[in-house]
């Protein structure tokens, strides 16, 4: 299976799990896509512009995985919040809570993929 660029269309989202401001959002595997491996429920490519974020919420049933691409981010880990910047991973195990949020005047990015436990 290919999934092109040209495919991944843009969805905007506002205000994510009760977080601020809008995200942009393009879908590498996910259900509207079509088929994609055992497990994996959503790929995706996100950018979060200067001061929005994810509001704190808990994955019951999947697990998730953050890989910064650019930029600068407090990420929330179970009530622990820390610095995240391009090249860090942070992942959220099945029953665990998260959040992010971008904390510099640029632009962050980010892949997330989340899986089904």
């Amino acid at each position: 299976m290919i999934v092109y660029g040209k495919d991944r269309k843009l969805q905007v989202r506002s205000e994510v799990w009760g977080g601020k401001g809008d995200t942009y959002q393009r879908d590498m595997l996910s259900e509207e896509l079509g088929e994609r491996p055992a497990h994996y429920k959503l790929m995706t490519e996100i950018e979060y512009p200067p001061g929005s974020e994810l509001g704190y919420h808990q994955h019951v049933g999947t697990s998730e995985i953050y890989y910064i691409i650019e930029g600068d981010a407090i990420y929330n880990d179970n009530g622990t919040e820390v610095e995240l910047h391009a090249g860090d991973t942070a992942i959220c195990p099945d029953g665990s809570w998260h959040a992010i949020k971008n904390v510099s005047d640029k632009p962050m990015r980010f892949l997330a993929t989340i899986i089904n436990t």
